[in-house]
């Protein structure tokens, strides 16, 4: 008699999953990269550290790095007074040196998510070549079960003499 079971096939690799999951961690390194370019304050002490005159502080940074807002508020009495409001943003140069500064600040900006992206990727390039995805022993199991596949498939067609196949130890019985 002739008993055919069904097996299903090993993978070596989670196929389209694999692709998906490169791609979402490609982005999540790049949008990583630019919250940390435009959000952190280093990048921009150190141009305003080279652009530092004499006799600064970091105080001057601080009046440096704020932008005002002027508007006119009104008393109860009716008299309206200008107030200026402060806020942590560098958002209009008025001088060509703030302008010169703007543009280091935005050049130095996507330099540095350009060597975060690619340092991290070279790392986990470097962390794929030394360890490899699939273990050892994973590998191993593989060619056992394919060898046996191929052994029973060789037996099936020998089979006709009335041989069979043990499922239960995975070897050929032979009469």
């Amino acid at each position: 008699a002739v008993v055919s079971t069904q097996s299903g096939h090993y993978g070596r690799v989670p196929g389209t999953w694999m692709n998906i999951l490169e791609v979402l961690s490609r982005i999540a390194v790049l949008v990583n990269a630019t919250l940390i370019a435009f959000t952190f304050d280093f990048i921009p002490h150190m141009i305003y550290r080279r652009y530092l005159k004499s006799g600064e502080t970091t105080q001057s940074y601080v009046d440096f790095m704020l932008a005002s807002y002027t508007f006119e508020h009104q008393n109860p009495d009716g008299s309206t007074v200008n107030q200026t409001c402060r806020y942590w943003s560098y958002t209009k140069p008025t001088t060509a040196a703030e302008s010169s500064f703007w543009l280091d600040l935005m050049l130095h900006r996507v330099l540095f998510i350009f060597l975060f992206q690619n340092i991290i990727w070279a790392v986990v390039n470097v962390i794929e070549l030394k360890w490899a995805r699939t273990p050892q022993h994973v590998k191993e199991r593989m060619v056992l079960e394919e060898k046996i596949a191929e052994e029973w498939l060789s037996d099936d067609d020998d089979d006709e003499d009335g041989e069979g196949v043990d499922k239960k130890n995975l070897t050929p019985n032979k009469g």
